[in-house]
């Protein structure tokens, strides 16, 4: 700090020292912080510098202009600018520096950034805080609940009826048709006379009623060629609507009334019925042909040996059935079980044709029907719980259940399926895992204990709460785990 004798003598002599200005500032700074302003007039130097008693709280300040070189002649000697003739004061600002005051600037660094990091690191541990505390109580609290409950296991071992008209055990009745016609080699030559065959639509448009015919009842086509039915049908009743009649219709097999190929005729659009003429019906029943009638034939013809014909109509009818039968199965319902001896096949139509574009061989058309009764499991299953459950007091669970099944007998005639069982049936005491699990959401343990022991059929019951410090079930479904017994 410059001492006040040293102030006095810069003042008062302006005497030539040999110190520079440059190493007196230096010597300056090293005695304390001084403020530096610059003027424009000269002034005494007690304006300029400040009290020492006052030097203590003054606070360094930034240099904000390079201070000009002291000439090397005494302190507050005048000289002259030769240039200007303008006389300097020591201490008059150069005309490089800003004429405006220097604004004073301290070094020592501000308290604000330590209080806003101690604001920020504050906030990250009440943050952390609240999530470790979030996390303690919404997410890390679980409870496990094991419950074993009573159990019951049955064995049945019994033959069953099911029926198309059973409301306990019901079956269905799945049926598919086609038919084959192939070419046999024929060992024998015979004159033979075949009828030609096929099938006629039969018309009702005279009434509601419906209208039976006797087989070998008579169609005239109107060139007086006569097909006869091949056995008795029944024609539905027409329509009736606001006095409007719909005709009815029923297919049915027809034979020609003789041998030959004339016979083998059709389409034809109208078949009138001779039976009827001179009655009302006569106009309102008729008959058409819509696919050619064929077979017809008189003359000679490979005919085959009884043997012949006995291993042909064998292996079309195998050929038959099994294709048939394939046919069903691919189509039965995945939720439905067949058994071996379930299933019907029969001939329905049978015709031989000796007049083939083969010579020395015969042909056979089969016309077939396979059916088949099968029926659900799950009614089987259904029907033995129901046996148990028969035998038991309270509300039970199916826990498993197994079934096997022996040959089955058919009455296609009375829609009858007859086959034996053998049933594992396991229950279990009836428990509502989602009922439960919101009636314990949020109880102390004492609380889920009583609960707990108030189920019916409990065997055993086990409660286990994490982490250590839990002791109450948490509200969140999802975080009460329970494994039924």
């Amino acid at each position: 700090m410059i001492r006040d004798n040293q102030l006095k003598t810069f003042a008062e002599s302006g005497k030539n020292q040999s110190m520079p200005l440059k190493k007196k500032t230096e010597k300056s700074k090293e005695s304390g912080p001084i403020k530096i302003f610059s003027h424009l007039g000269k002034r005494p130097v007690s304006d300029i510098i400040a009290p020492i008693e006052s030097f203590s709280g003054i606070k360094k300040s930034v240099k904000l202009a390079e201070e000009p070189e002291m000439p090397a002649g005494p302190i507050g000697d005048e000289h002259e600018d030769l240039k200007s003739g303008h006389k300097k004061d020591f201490f008059e600002t150069p005309s490089s520096v800003s004429q405006e005051p220097l604004v004073e600037q301290p070094f020592r660094q501000s308290a604000e950034p330590k209080k806003l990091g101690r604001f920020l690191f504050a906030s990250f541990l009440a943050v952390l805080a609240g999530v470790g505390v979030y996390v303690a109580v919404a997410v890390l609290p679980k409870v496990d609940i094991k419950i074993s409950l009573q159990k019951k296991s049955f064995d049945f071992n019994e033959s069953v009826n099911a029926s198309l008209k059973s409301s306990d055990l019901p079956i269905e009745l799945f049926t598919q048709k086609g038919n084959l016609q192939f070419l046999f080699p024929a060992s024998n030559k015979k004159k033979v006379e075949i009828k030609a065959k096929g099938e006629i639509i039969i018309y009702n448009a005279y009434s509601s009623q419906p209208q039976s015919l006797v087989a070998t009842t008579r169609f005239l086509t109107p060139d007086n060629k006569i097909f006869r039915l091949d056995q008795a049908i029944t024609v539905p009743g027409a329509k009736v609507v606001n006095g409007k009649i719909t005709p009815s219709s029923i297919a049915a097999a027809v034979t020609a009334d003789k041998p030959g190929e004339e016979y083998n005729v059709g389409p034809i659009a109208r078949l009138s019925i001779p039976g009827f003429k001179n009655s009302p019906k006569y106009e309102n029943f008729y008959g058409e042909i819509k696919e050619s009638v064929g077979g017809g034939f008189i003359g000679e013809a490979a005919v085959p040996t009884a043997e012949e014909l006995k291993t042909a109509k064998t292996q079309m009818s195998e050929s038959l059935k099994e294709t048939l039968r394939q046919r069903v199965l691919n189509g039965l319902p995945s939720d439905f079980k067949a058994l071996e001896g379930g299933q019907d096949f029969k001939i329905l139509k049978e015709e031989i044709n000796y007049k083939v574009p083969e010579p020395g061989r015969f042909g056979i058309f089969l016309d077939s029907q396979f059916q088949l009764l099968a029926f659900k499991e799950s009614d089987i299953k259904t029907f033995f719980v129901n046996k148990a459950l028969g035998q038991l007091d309270g509300n039970y669970d199916v826990l498993s259940s197994g079934f096997e099944y022996g040959a089955a007998r058919s009455d296609f005639a009375k829609g009858i399926l007859s086959f034996p069982v053998k049933a594992k049936i396991s229950l279990r005491r009836a428990f509502d895992i989602e009922n439960f699990r919101t009636q314990a959401a949020g109880k102390k343990e004492t609380e889920l204990k009583t609960l707990i022991f108030s189920l019916p059929g409990l065997e055993n019951g086990k409660i286990s709460f994490w982490p250590f410090w839990v002791s109450r079930a948490p509200r969140d479904l999802n975080r009460i785990a329970i494994d039924v017994e």
